[in-house]
């Protein structure tokens, strides 16, 4: 039998927020995700996976990460980081939630996803930059320019050079979206 995965549910949270209101928005935000699969399910337009990890997470799991998301500007002229996190997510096909507080004018105080730990553990593939830093170790652990010149690369430069062998771990580490968390997410640090 196939190990069941853990999940946490994560929450990047508008970093102007008081320690309590940054609690509460992601509470808001956790209501917004579980209303959104409920709706999928009322409509036969939810995964089975969807659902079956929702519901391990409410049964077993229960944690939450809250991270500082930055900042909400809440206008298409000035877009803040927490509405370039949304597009991000977007574009990576990640199932997320948002909650825009009513009493602040509808600004956007948190983001939720549901995440698995072949994102989060260190039992699974390291982040993208990690997973250079290993593949080097094994082939020549003295020379510390290799790591100097992994630094220098742009991002382009590395994707080109070693993300194609990276992303053969896709289905290992349960797809494009989960890849993307396992590298996003780690720029974001911890809301105090």
């Amino acid at each position: 039998m196939e190990k069941e995965l853990e999940y946490r549910m994560y929450f990047l949270v508008n970093r102007s927020l008081s320690p309590i209101q940054k609690g509460i928005q992601a509470g808001h935000a956790s209501l917004e995700y579980i209303s959104d699969v409920h709706s999928k399910i009322l409509n036969d337009k939810f995964s089975e996976e969807e659902y079956n990890s929702l519901t391990k997470f409410l049964n077993e799991d229960k944690t939450w990460i809250i991270l500082d998301g930055g900042t909400s500007n809440g206008s298409e002229t000035y877009v803040g980081t927490m509405e370039e996190t949304q597009r991000d997510f977007l574009n990576n096909n990640v199932i997320f939630a948002s909650f825009y507080e009513p009493d602040l004018n509808d600004c956007l105080t948190a983001i939720c996803l549901l995440v698995d730990e072949r994102v989060f553990s260190k039992d699974y593939i390291s982040n993208f930059k990690d997973y250079l830093y290993k593949i080097y170790e094994k082939e020549s652990s003295e020379d510390v320019f290799f790591l100097s010149y992994l630094d220098t690369l742009s991002k382009d430069e590395l994707t080109a050079k070693y993300y194609g062998d990276y992303l053969a771990f896709e289905e290992y580490l349960g797809g494009k979206a989960n890849i993307f968390l396992k590298n996003y997410l780690p720029q974001f640090r911890l809301a105090n």
